[in-house]
């Protein structure tokens, strides 16, 4: 069903996007048709319902075209999510993002330090020192993460990270296709060993990554529109 929905969202979007005349954002809303949209196939709503069911969720067109900025894809494939997020809260470099299947996922300078709905969220998260070897064109870094334990007790969990520059790729942010600089983070725990990829726009910010939730949930995707 999250997947559904966040299907629905997503295709709300891709409809209005895709009559807006532009003939070059037309063929890009084409691509992230073909991966979002073969959800809806057989008995899935009409685009009129689609319509009304992403409107009523805060991910109506209007909505996205008035501020694109806003809005943000999202995936997390190992729970069948796909879909569109909204901010719903933003102070200083701590934004919020709430998905159209009730998720929501906070990130501190672009790098993912709290998520609720997923199962086995990440609680909280220290990565002060993963940005800085961001910015710094690479490093070593240490992350802590706080995860539930099956008493509901907090533990945390702490991870040696190396950080390195992997050049500059493209990256499909499914309305277009730009080229950024993309580095990998590979991390070490106890227990747990994974590797995110960050792809960093002419800003400085973090327009798409990948990123380890929990072992349990597996990896966020996400990207600006």
């Amino acid at each position: 069903m999250r997947g559904r929905r966040g299907v629905v969202a997503a295709s709300a979007a891709l409809l209005f996007l895709t009559g807006c005349g532009d003939q070059l954002r037309s063929s890009l809303v084409g691509q992230v048709g073909t991966r979002l949209v073969p959800a809806l196939a057989g008995s899935g709503p009409s685009a009129e319902e689609a319509a009304a069911q992403a409107a009523a969720m805060g991910f109506g067109p209007d909505a996205i075209a008035a501020n694109p900025e806003n809005y943000m894809l999202f995936q997390v494939g190992g729970l069948g999510i796909a879909g569109l997020g909204r901010v719903v809260s933003e102070h200083d470099n701590l934004r919020t993002w709430l998905g159209d299947s009730g998720y929501s996922v906070s990130f501190e300078n672009g790098l993912v330090v709290a998520t609720r709905g997923f199962g086995k969220d990440l609680m909280a998260a220290d990565v002060a020192s993963v940005r800085a070897a961001i910015d710094a064109g690479g490093g070593e870094a240490v992350r802590l993460h706080d995860y539930l334990d099956s008493r509901d007790q907090i533990v945390q969990e702490r991870y040696a990270c190396v950080i390195a520059s992997a050049g500059p790729q493209p990256v499909d942010l499914g309305l277009r296709q730009v080229e950024a600089e993309a580095f990998a983070e590979t991390c070490r725990g106890t227990r747990v060993q994974f590797e995110n990829m960050y792809f960093i726009g002419e800003s400085g910010g973090i327009i798409a990554s990948r990123q380890l939730v929990s072992d349990v949930v597996g990896y966020l995707s996400n990207n600006i529109l």
